[in-house]
């Protein structure tokens, strides 16, 4: 989910056959620009982003959940999918 503000941008969706390093990094490598900020939880699956040329940014999951920017929007965009 692209962040613009407190809004949100474009979307991707997709089932991935596994949660593997391999599918996880196929799918983004196939929706998300070289260079743009990734931020995902320690999950050891996402480690290999800095070195395919993405901005990795590592934050504690309790972080995350207090953040209200990034939490809405991904409340929101499942909501509109439930839908």
């Amino acid at each position: 989910m692209e962040i613009i503000d407190k809004g949100s941008g474009r979307v991707r969706l997709s089932i991935v056959p596994d949660a593997s390093e391999v599918s996880l990094e196929k799918f983004i490598t196939d929706n998300i620009e070289i260079g743009s900020v990734i931020i995902t939880g320690g999950w050891a699956r996402y480690s290999g982003l800095s070195e395919k040329g993405y901005n990795h940014k590592v934050q504690e999951m309790a972080k995350l959940l207090e953040d209200d920017e990034i939490l809405s929007n991904v409340h929101r965009i499942a909501s509109l999918l439930k839908r």
